[in-house]
Parts: C-alpha cells; structure tokens; sequence
C-alpha cells in the first residue's frame, strides 16, 4: 500500500512539473507576442523565481518591455 501511494505522490509531482514548464512556456510565448500583463508577469517569475530560475536580467527584460507595449 505504501509503494502504491508513493508512486501516486511521484506521478502527481511529475505531471505538476511539467504542467508548470507549459505554463510559462504559454506566459513566454504571450509575452513575446506583446502581451503586457504577460510580460509583467513574466518579470515578477524572473524576478521571484517562480517556475523559473532567479534572474534579475530576465526580469529587467521583460518589465522594461510592457511600457513599451503600454502598461504603465
């Protein structure tokens, strides 16, 4: 019963992984198209390191991108 319920915890974790790499792929693909609040999104994840890896860069990028778009 154990082994049961660790393989479910393994799977559960793994399909939640990889449904976060979809997610920011979709938020980085909307965000390269123009997308404002993707874009703002985006540099709060750099910036936070929420799904992705810390990156001050990263997050500049894209924050200075959304006011170019129109977000103010």
């Amino acid at each position: 019963m154990k082994r049961i319920i660790l393989a479910i915890c393994i799977i559960v974790s793994a399909f939640s992984l990889s449904a976060k790499k979809t997610d920011i792929n979709a938020l980085r693909i909307a965000a390269e198209q123009g997308d404002t609040k993707a874009q703002m999104t985006l540099g709060d994840y750099y910036k936070k390191g929420k799904g992705v890896k810390k990156d001050k860069e990263q997050a500049l990028y894209w924050y200075e991108r959304a006011p170019e778009q129109g977000e103010d």
